[in-house]
């Protein structure tokens, strides 16, 4: 009886230990030089998070510099963004959801 939840117990520590794991994992980082366009226009350069194709047309994640914090913004908050020498973003309203579109 003591030996079935000792190995229970330990079956729970590693299930735990492999799902942090594999979140981990999963959420790697891909800064490349680039810029964003805020709603007024103004354009803003430093790091943009190159993303899954999916990711990039739900938010941006940005920083100014390498050491900065990341700041993610929606659709909604900026007119677009572009990776230096690849891909470009622009906000549009499609039905009812606001997404970026790649051009």
């Amino acid at each position: 009886m003591r030996l079935k939840k000792i190995t229970s117990i330990i079956k729970s520590i590693l299930t735990t230990f492999f799902f942090v794991l594999t979140a981990l994992c999963v959420a790697q980082n891909d800064f490349k030089n680039g810029y964003i366009i805020t709603a007024n226009q103004d354009t803003i350069y430093g790091y943009v998070n190159n993303n899954s194709y999916y990711d990039n047309s739900q938010f941006c994640e940005f920083k100014t510099s390498k050491n900065d914090s990341v700041i993610k913004y929606t659709p909604k908050e900026l007119f677009g963004y572009r990776f230096i020498d690849g891909k470009f973003y622009i906000s549009k309203k499609l039905r009812k959801k606001t997404c970026f579109l790649s051009s």
